[in-house]
């Protein structure tokens, strides 16, 4: 399943794919899908470019070399599982806006990679590696211990302890403020 260019958005209130050589749903900026869930089998990878409010069900990719990308320019909603199993999952957002990750979100061979100016962490992370970043990196402070607030991601010790990995990197500006003590677990 493949879209590109400018012409050819997509508006949806909600949006399910089931392919066996990936899903690419690329229009720059104007798709607006409210609701998206996905699996793919075979090979090729599972993205999303979006533009509003998005809330994801469950999306899977057991392709052996594919991974799953979402860049929304709104606040997005994690609800259902999201898995990949050789391939990165990264979730990527535009400035301002909020991701929440209610739902299990696991790269059995690779990275999570969050990048939103603020964050909800509650369903569990997992990867080789998992990353925290602002979008807007240059001018938002990243503040382990503290509270998302106006140019600051908040990122709690609960927060943290959804992280599953090997190695965790929590990106930020030259600030990098520690507000509380951290115990990460995992």
């Amino acid at each position: 399943i493949s879209q590109s260019g400018n012409s050819a958005f997509i508006i949806a209130a909600t949006l399910s794919t089931n392919s066996v050589g990936g899903t690419e749903l690329l229009d720059l900026g104007t798709n607006q899908v409210s609701g998206f869930t996905a699996t793919n089998t075979t090979s090729g990878n599972i993205r999303l470019i979006n533009f509003g409010t998005l809330n994801t069900g469950t999306i899977s990719n057991t392709a052996p070399t594919g991974f799953v990308a979402i860049n929304n320019s709104g606040n997005t909603t994690v609800t259902g599982n999201i898995d990949s199993i050789d391939q990165i999952v990264m979730l990527i957002l535009g400035s301002t806006s909020t991701l929440t990750v209610n739902g299990d979100v696991t790269s059995s061979a690779s990275d999570v990679t969050y990048n939103a100016d603020h964050m909800t962490l509650v369903g569990d992370s997992t990867g080789n590696t998992v990353n925290f970043a602002p979008t807007t990196v240059l001018t938002t402070t990243t503040d382990l211990g503290g509270a998302d607030a106006p140019g600051v991601l908040g990122l709690s010790d609960a927060e943290l302890n959804t992280a599953h990995a090997n190695l965790l990197r929590v990106y930020g500006n030259s600030i990098l403020n520690v507000s509380s003590a951290i115990n990460v677990l995992n």
